[in-house]
C-alpha cells in the first residue's frame, strides 16, 4: 500500500476514534461505516507495520506476537482515552480493533515479497481466512447496505423515509 495514502488514512481513523459519533444518523449505511472505524483503522495499521521492512529483520511469528500485543495496548488505551473524554468504554470496539488487526496481518502474510515466500496451502488458509474476518468485520455494514437496497428495490417510494 502506498505510503502517502496509508498514513492520511491512518491518521484520519485514528483521529475519528476520538470524535464522538454524530447524536442522530437516519443513514443505516453511514452509521455503519462509522461503526465500521474500529476494525478498518486496525486492519490498514497493522497491515502496514506487517509490511514495514524493518520488521522483517526478526522472525515471523515473533513480529505477529508482538504486534497483536500493540494491538491490544492501543486498543485498550484508546478506550481508556474515550472515557475520559467523555465517550464510554466499550469491550466491542477492542473486540473489532482485535479483529481488524488479525485481518490486516493475515492479508499482508498472504502477499508474497522478499521475506515471506509462502506455499499455495498456506497462501489459501491465510487468504480464506482474512476473507472470513473481513466479512465479520464488515458483516454490520453489509446487511445494512443489501436492507437499504432490498428496501429501494421494494418500495421505491418509500426509500426516501426513514427505515431504521
Amino acid at each position: 500500500m502506498n505510503k502517502w495514502i496509508t498514513i492520511p488514512l491512518i491518521l484520519t481513523l485514528s483521529t475519528l476514534l476520538f470524535v464522538a459519533s454524530p447524536p442522530r444518523i437516519d443513514n443505516r449505511i453511514f452509521y455503519q461505516i462509522w461503526e465500521s472505524g474500529h476494525f478498518i483503522l486496525f486492519a490498514v495499521l497493522l497491515f502496514s507495520l506487517f509490511k514495514w521492512k524493518k520488521l522483517h529483520l526478526f522472525p515471523i511469528r515473533s513480529n505477529i506476537i508482538s504486534l497483536l500485543v500493540i494491538s491490544m495496548f492501543l486498543a485498550v488505551s484508546s478506550e481508556i482515552i474515550q472515557l475520559n473524554i467523555g465517550r464510554s468504554f466499550q469491550l466491542s470496539d477492542i473486540y473489532k480493533d482485535m479483529l481488524g488487526a488479525v485481518t490486516g496481518i493475515l492479508i499482508a502474510s498472504t502477499i508474497p515479497d522478499s521475506s515471506n515466500i509462502i506455499s499455495f496451502k498456506a497462501k489459501l488458509f491465510t487468504t480464506t481466512t482474512a476473507l472470513a474476518l473481513t466479512l465479520l468485520g464488515l458483516q454490520p455494514l453489509l446487511i445494512a447496505t443489501i436492507d437499504e437496497c432490498l428496501i429501494l428495490r421494494s418500495m421505491p417510494m418509500l426509500s426516501d423515509a426513514e427505515s431504521s
